[in-house]
């Protein structure tokens, strides 16, 4: 009865949460990893790292806050706080990147569709 007691606790979850999110983080990279390997696109391979890192760290930021429930000194305060501005200041730039990218990756694609259709066109 004891192991189903200790599944309960919200400390457990709180460790579930945590590790989905470095699961979700290394599997994106691992993905990428695959994607460098077979694509030799690079902006693809940062977009989709740069995408599982911020759903991992969505995920560790709510393992966090769930931590928070148990904070009872200022030192504790404190380290929390310097937790969650890294980790927002990491989002904050990734999301930047991720933004960029996509924009550079949507260039890219407008000018090679527009060459394709002056192909076209040239050869007609």
């Amino acid at each position: 009865m004891r192991g189903r007691a200790d599944v309960l606790r919200p400390a457990a979850w709180i460790a579930l949460i945590e590790f989905t999110g470095t699961l979700v983080i290394v599997g994106h990279c691992a993905a990428g990893l695959v994607e460098a390997l077979r694509s030799r696109n690079p902006a693809a391979v940062r977009l989709l790292v740069i995408e599982g890192s911020l759903w991992g760290l969505s995920l560790k930021t709510a393992a966090s806050l769930l931590k928070t429930i148990e904070v009872h000194s200022w030192e504790q305060i404190a380290a929390f706080t310097a937790i969650l501005a890294l980790r927002t200041l990491v989002k904050r730039v990734m999301t930047w990147e991720k933004a960029h990218l996509r924009l550079q990756r949507s260039r890219i694609t407008g000018y090679a569709a527009g060459l394709s259709e002056r192909r076209t066109f040239l050869r007609h």
